[in-house]
């Protein structure tokens, strides 16, 4: 770190590498005997020290924690500089970017935008051309036809579907507040910091199978229609 560093930065490094959950003699280790995510963690702290105004990221949190994706994001919201991300987590680019590159058909749109507004106007703007798209292209498949069956089968499926997107906006809203509860914690306190994180990722697998119980109903509902 103090190879990296410069200016003013040089004299806080033990600061530094503490917000990056490096502490007392852990300094002092040789980067030989660290983790994989300890040398990850390394990497960044010197990457936001080196003398750049301008970062690319490409899905910086793959193999990060939960804690250490929490380091990362207060790094990046601190960062004085500009920084391009790629990322598939949206929940670490909620409140983290502030405008969005969309590269469809070949195509760049730049939206000034914050993820959850982007991803809510872009179902606005898509579903128009996917309605276009379909009376301009019929769709070759064998119409079922509209029998009590059927139309039984769909309620099940809509009311189904509506019940999981339910479910979706519980544990979507349960883990925001974690979300805000972890940026805060105190993981001195070990027994509270695992329940906390432990209820965390239990909500995340259960909303990613709720998720894809959500696709496999709406798949099964087009099949109908």
């Amino acid at each position: 770190m103090d190879e990296v560093a410069e200016g003013e930065a040089r004299k806080d490094l033990r600061s530094i590498l503490g917000t990056f959950l490096f502490s007392g003699e852990d300094v002092d280790k040789k980067v030989a005997v660290l983790s994989g995510g300890e040398r990850t963690r390394l990497a960044l702290c010197q990457l936001l020290l080196s003398p750049c105004n301008f970062l690319i990221l490409d899905e910086p949190t793959n193999h990060l924690d939960i804690q250490s994706k929490e380091v990362l994001k207060r790094a990046l919201i601190n960062y004085e500089g500009t920084f391009i991300v790629v990322s598939h987590d949206r929940e670490f680019l909620d409140g983290l970017t502030n405008r969005i590159w969309d590269i469809q058909d070949k195509t760049l749109k730049i939206y000034h935008y914050d993820v959850k507004e982007y991803l809510s106007k872009k179902l606005v703007i898509d579903e128009p051309k996917k309605e276009v798209k379909k009376e301009a292209t019929p769709e070759k498949k064998t119409l079922v036809p509209e029998n009590k069956d059927v139309k039984r089968q769909k309620n099940q499926l809509q009311n189904a579907i509506k019940k999981a997107e339910e479910q979706i906006t519980f544990l979507e809203n349960a883990i925001a507040k974690l979300d805000e509860e972890i940026a805060v914690l105190d993981y001195s306190n070990q027994e509270v910091a695992n329940q906390v994180l432990s209820k965390y990722e239990q909500l995340k697998s259960e909303l990613d199978q709720i998720v894809a119980t959500w696709e496999n109903l709406n798949e099964e509902l087009d099949q109908l229609t």
